[in-house]
């Protein structure tokens, strides 16, 4: 219980003393906000994994050239597997999140100041216009995490894959990063606030190219995301419906 506390204040001081700048300069300089930014999730991910001893190992870092800008994919068990990716993946990347998470006062902002892509998930139109500012800026050198699955699987079966993901990595003619993640559903599961001490596993898959690849093939490479991220995930699967 001790570490929960901990971990959450490390979570609440984090909100306070360090993201609310964040908000301010993002509203001045936008670089300036993304580029620390980074920095501070980074080291702050790792803080509240310490906290919470959560640890975890990663394979693959290979295929993370540092010098191309992917898009991010991956799939989403558990609210940990946000930390685990911000403590262990560098550079940083930009979100496309829930517009809800947005509006949340001081994180939600700070995480709108870093340049993450707020959508409705329910409306096609705001979906498509969310994907397409993603994918200007994975255009401008950004990396962008999507969770294809779209939310967390109750159950810990890796649900069926939106689309999303790999019209966004067709229309900015950029590279898929494939990542797997084990465990982190024991560690936090879905509708509980009380994370227990466990590893996590994070493979990071080599990237799926897109270059020359248009809208028709969608189908296609959304199919080589699920393939390339099951390979990986320790976990029951369910496929997708034709």
């Amino acid at each position: 219980m001790f570490n929960v506390i901990l971990g959450y204040i490390i979570l609440i001081a984090g909100t306070a003393v360090l993201w609310l700048p964040l908000c301010i300069l993002g509203l001045i300089n936008a670089r300036w906000s993304v580029t620390l930014g980074d920095g501070i999730f980074h080291i702050w991910a790792k803080l509240f994994l310490l906290c919470l001893k959560v640890t975890y190992e990663i394979a693959g870092l290979e295929n993370l050239d540092p010098k191309r800008n992917y898009v991010i994919c991956s799939n989403h068990r558990s609210h940990m597997d946000g930390p685990l990716l911000l403590a262990s993946l560098w550079p940083g990347f930009s979100y496309v999140m829930k517009k809800s998470l947005a509006v949340i006062p001081f994180w939600g902002w700070a995480l709108w100041a870093m340049g993450n892509v707020p959508i409705v998930r329910h409306d096609p139109g705001d979906s498509r216009r969310g994907m397409s500012d993603a994918a200007k800026k994975v255009r401008q050198g950004r990396n962008v995490l999507v969770f294809p699955e779209g939310t967390r699987s109750p159950t810990g079966e890796m649900l069926p894959f939106k689309k999303g993901a790999a019209v966004l990595a067709i229309e900015a003619q950029a590279p898929v990063l494939p990542v797997s993640i084990s465990g982190t559903r024991d560690i936090l599961p879905k509708k509980s606030l009380r994370p227990r001490p466990g590893r996590a596993k994070i493979v990071i898959g080599k990237p799926l190219e897109t270059a020359g690849m248009t809208y028709d093939d969608r189908n296609r490479l959304n199919d080589l995301i699920r393939e390339a991220i099951e390979i990986n995930y320790e976990g029951p699967l369910i496929r997708n419906k034709k």
